[in-house]
């Protein structure tokens, strides 16, 4: 049976949605394997860690879910800085961020002064 207009349409639609779950699994367990080795290093001062992935595959909510949380608990780290090329990752992100940063009782800042202030009473930001 030849599918023909909107049912063909979906079926592709499916089938790369398919595809790409796939690809990002794959890429999902490797990024996993990778970030722990970057963590779990002992004595790395002033690295500065770049993360490289095509668009559309998490990097930005890999970083704020799990990346950040686990600086702030488990290292010396006090401060994180996420940065993106684009201002409007970082904008669509900001209720997620938020939203961490309640459950871990982190400070959420945007500007200098902001982190300044939220050092002063000892906080992760």
């Amino acid at each position: 049976m030849k599918l023909i207009g909107k049912r063909k349409a979906s079926s592709r639609k499916l089938a790369y949605q398919k595809r790409m779950q796939e690809l990002f699994e794959i890429y999902d367990a490797c990024f996993k394997k990778e970030i722990g080795k970057c963590l779990s290093k002992e004595n790395r001062f002033n690295l500065f860690k770049v993360i490289s992935a095509p668009m559309r595959f998490g990097k930005t909510r890999r970083a704020i879910t799990h990346m950040i949380p686990y600086l702030l608990t488990e290292t010396d780290c006090n401060v994180v800085i996420l940065t993106s090329p684009l201002k409007g990752i970082l904008k669509q992100k900001e209720k997620l961020a938020r939203k961490i940063c309640r459950k871990y009782k982190f400070g959420f800042c945007e500007t200098i002064d902001q982190v300044k202030e939220v050092l002063d009473y000892e906080l992760p930001v």
